[in-house]
Order: C-alpha cells, then sequence, then structure tokens
C-alpha cells in the first residue's frame, strides 16, 4: 500500500540532519587529494549552516601516491594528522560570516566591487584581510568551503 506524501513528511525531510554520500569532498588545501569527506550537514543555507567531516585514510592515501609521491605508512599516519585541521565547519549564511576547516575566522562579503582582471568574483575578508584570489591566500579551498555551507547565497550571486 502507497502512502500519500504528505506535507508533515516533507517538513521531516527538510529539517532532518542530512548525511552526506561518502563520494562528497570538501578541499582544505589546493593540492591534489588535500579533501575531507562530508559525514554530516545541518542547516545549510542558514545562520547556523554546519558541516562534519572526516580525514580518510584513502583520500590521505591518494594525497601521498599522487601529490607527494610516497607510498609508505607514514606518509599516510602524517597526512592524516595534519597540524590544526579540524572536523567541522560553521557559517552563518546571513553575515557570511564563517570558521574555515583551520579554524580562520573568514567573511564571506559577496561580489568583488573592485574586480580588475586577474581579481578574484568575491570577496573574502579575513584576520589577515582580503583573499587575493590565489592558492598562495587559500582563495579557491575557503571560497569552496563557504560555498558548501551556504550554495544558495553563492550561486545567486553568478
Amino acid at each position: 500500500m502507497r502512502r500519500p506524501f504528505t506535507a508533515v513528511a516533507l517538513l521531516a525531510a527538510v529539517l532532518a540532519p542530512r548525511s552526506a554520500s561518502a563520494a562528497q569532498t570538501i578541499p582544505y588545501g589546493s593540492r591534489i587529494a588535500m579533501e575531507v569527506t562530508v559525514t554530516e550537514m545541518n542547516g545549510i543555507g542558514t545562520d547556523r549552516a554546519v558541516i562534519h567531516v572526516v580525514h580518510t585514510a584513502a583520500m590521505a592515501r591518494r594525497f601521498c601516491v599522487d601529490y607527494a609521491n610516497d607510498r609508505s605508512a607514514r606518509c599516510v599516519r602524517d597526512t592524516l594528522n595534519e597540524p590544526g585541521l579540524k572536523t567541522v565547519l560553521r557559517g552563518n549564511c546571513r553575515s557570511g560570516a564563517f570558521t574555515t576547516l583551520y579554524g580562520e575566522a573568514m567573511t564571506f562579503k559577496g561580489r568583488n566591487p573592485d574586480r580588475e582582471e586577474g581579481a578574484p568574483r568575491y570577496r573574502i575578508e579575513g584576520a589577515k584581510g582580503t583573499l587575493d584570489g590565489s592558492y598562495a591566500s587559500g582563495y579557491p579551498e575557503i571560497l569552496a568551503q563557504f560555498r558548501a555551507l551556504c550554495p544558495a547565497l553563492v550561486d545567486s550571486l553568478d
């Protein structure tokens, strides 16, 4: 017997914590396989967006082999113990404030009003100033982290 889809079922589906598929990852660095696997997402797109992540041995091994050219167990162990890497990403999609996977407080300021050729599309500010859009500043992965927390906000500006 099929039950009708009700508003209560829809509301329960929207409010329930989302478990991400094993394939969903978020970058924490700019090199190959510098990614963590999403385990849970709550409040995405709200003022209390939270994403829980785990650094897996499989991804660490991929980083060691594909980037570091090191097949040792020590490389995997060291990669899994990346200093400062957090397991929770948090953001406020109303204010643009968020905390990166390294615990840095940042603010997504929207489109870059001073955009010239080579300048980043969006302004992201932190304690060290405005990110310049380069890999050295961490801009690509920090933007990806904010986009994971607040996808509709970033997509609305594209």
